[in-house]
């Protein structure tokens, strides 16, 4: 392509530089920040079909960019916005929300991990400790300590003896609410059979006499049945416990 000025446009070096960069930064015909563009076949898509009313697996065509702008492109002619998507977090979590995010990031995991060989739980739980507080986390000592996680949470991650420094200095104090702080401690902590409490409502308790006095009614009525024996014994001529023992 070549561009022509008039004498009048272009009077200096410093303008022609202005021209220049005004010039590298237009965008004469596609999109801002998609780059160069690779036809891809892909086999067995699972497709819907309305002349046999379900799925079927077709051979589709995608285009895998360098580089994303969902925003532009879901407005874009002839392009499928609800099939459209990327593997940049951070724009997902700004155009879809958190829970996009979070699935992307699972999504991204289990491709690297692979679907047999991790449990999905583990991968699960930790993208929820990314995503939970509606913002994304990194998984590093910069990341827990913009949690509001105890002390001893803390600690045991990374750096436990700055940390607990740290926290001493500061007068900090730990609830022991969470599972690490308890562990550490060998308590039991809130968590699975931890944590469940069992309490007892004692306006719905049948009426009855206390426990101490049935205690004290069952043990009379066995002494009496033990004297009731000893008595029985002496009658028959039975020996005793009296008559064997000897004094010193």
């Amino acid at each position: 392509m070549r561009i022509t000025f008039g004498t009048d446009v272009a009077k200096n070096a410093l303008s022609l530089r202005f021209i220049e960069d005004k010039l590298l930064d237009t965008t004469l015909t596609g999109i801002d920040g998609i780059g160069r563009v690779f036809p891809r076949s892909k086999n067995d898509e699972l497709t819907f079909d309305e002349r046999v009313g379900g799925y079927v697996p077709l051979q589709q065509w995608v285009l895998d960019s360098e580089g994303t702008n969902l925003l532009d492109l879901f407005v874009f002619p002839n392009v499928d916005p609800t099939r459209t998507f990327s593997n940049d977090i951070h724009e997902i979590l700004d155009v879809f929300g958190i829970e996009a995010a979070r699935m992307a990031l699972y999504e991204e995991m289990m491709e690297v991990f692979g679907a047999g060989s991790i449990n999905y739980r583990h991968p699960c739980l930790l993208v929820d400790a990314m995503t939970y507080h509606g913002y994304l986390i990194a998984v590093d000592r910069f990341g827990m300590n913009k949690l509001e996680n105890g002390v001893l949470a803390k600690s045991s991650f990374e750096m436990t003896s700055k940390v607990l420094f740290d926290a001493a200095v500061a007068g900090e104090f730990d609830s022991m609410r969470g599972v690490s702080a308890n562990i550490m401690f060998g308590q039991k902590p809130p968590c699975g059979t931890g944590f469940v409490d069992i309490l007892v409502d004692e306006s719905r308790m049948p009426e009855g006499h206390e426990e101490h006095d049935l205690f004290d009614s069952e043990l009379a009525h066995a002494n009496a049945l033990v004297d009731q024996e000893d008595k029985k014994d002496q009658k028959d001529g039975q020996c005793r416990m009296d008559d064997i023992l000897m004094s010193w």
